[in-house]
């Protein structure tokens, strides 16, 4: 496949970049102030980046 971001009508498809987007995953994973995102994983919340 090609390495080109996937533009559809409600969401973009592109290659995970951490430095690009470590941050933004970041906030949107802290806005589950109930932590009901980790019920399901043996690890987190993370408290900070």
């Amino acid at each position: 496949p090609t390495l080109t971001p996937i533009e559809g009508k409600y969401a973009r498809l592109e290659i995970l970049d951490a430095e690009e987007h470590a941050q933004d995953l970041f906030e949107a994973n802290s806005a589950d102030e109930e932590g009901r995102i980790w019920s399901y994983l043996s690890y987190g919340p993370y408290a900070n980046l």
